[in-house]
């Protein structure tokens, strides 16, 4: 009987940047016309949000949250560490980085093998780290040699389909050098201490952006933006299902 242990991780992507810096998509908001200028006076904002933005744009609080969230990883590092396990099956989204107009599956298990990942030159653009610099005051040349189980993620897949939960998979990239942020971003956090990750990593994708993977790119847009909806995300009842069948 296989063991499974389940852990939950951030991947916001500022995290990857200086505190200055971490507040970068309010401030990017805060110059959106279409919001009414009341919205974006900061006395009419909750007294916390206030107190986060104080004389310093958020820095200070950015530096506390920072705090908190690398506590966490270090106790879910060190779980994971423990468990040792033949493998990790990573859940996240993708944002119109390996899937595009050509194939947005609802669910996907990427079967690859081992793989280099480069997070500061595979995923600038998704992870909003173009032209900026990284927490860790990394190069372009930081990279991941980042094992994989074919083998396990195969018996996955069949297993899914066997108990009638319809997935994709896909044995190497489509249109993405490596990983999108949201599994990128998991291990740079999961590994915040540099000190390496050696778990066979297997993801999982999921369409978390639904209406939006196209239509916004997977990205954020100005609230008055004329889209063109895209079909939903895959129901949160049927990614219950999916979960629960796997692990029969």
């Amino acid at each position: 009987m296989a063991e499974i242990l389940g852990l939950g991780l951030s991947h916001y992507p500022p995290l990857c940047l200086p505190d200055a810096d971490m507040a970068g998509i309010l401030r990017w908001t805060l110059q959106d016309p279409s919001i009414p200028a009341k919205e974006k006076d900061v006395a009419h904002w909750p007294a916390p949000m206030r107190a986060e933005w104080a004389d310093d744009f958020g820095a200070r609080a950015a530096a506390a949250h920072r705090q908190a969230l690398v506590k966490g990883f270090e106790r879910v590092r060190a779980a994971l560490d423990a468990f040792k396990p033949d493998a990790v099956v990573m859940w996240g989204d993708d944002q119109y980085e390996n899937f595009k107009e050509d194939l947005i599956p609802p669910f996907a298990v990427l079967a690859y093998d081992d793989l280099d990942l480069y997070p500061w030159s595979h995923a600038q653009g998704s992870s909003m780290m173009t032209g900026k610099t990284n927490v860790w005051g990394e190069d372009a040349s930081k990279h991941y040699r980042l094992r994989g189980r074919p083998d396990i993620a195969r018996h996955l897949v069949t297993g899914l389909l066997e108990r009638e939960i319809d997935v994709a998979y896909a044995y190497k990239p489509l249109h993405h050098g490596s990983l999108a942020h949201a599994f990128t971003n998991a291990i740079l956090y999961l590994d915040y201490h540099r000190q390496g990750y050696e778990h066979p990593t297997i993801c999982f994708p999921l369409n978390c952006y639904g209406r939006r993977v196209v239509s916004a790119r997977g990205f954020l847009t100005r609230m008055d933006a004329a889209l063109e909806f895209d079909p939903p995300s895959p129901s949160g009842a049927s990614c219950r299902s999916a979960r629960r069948r796997r692990a029969c």
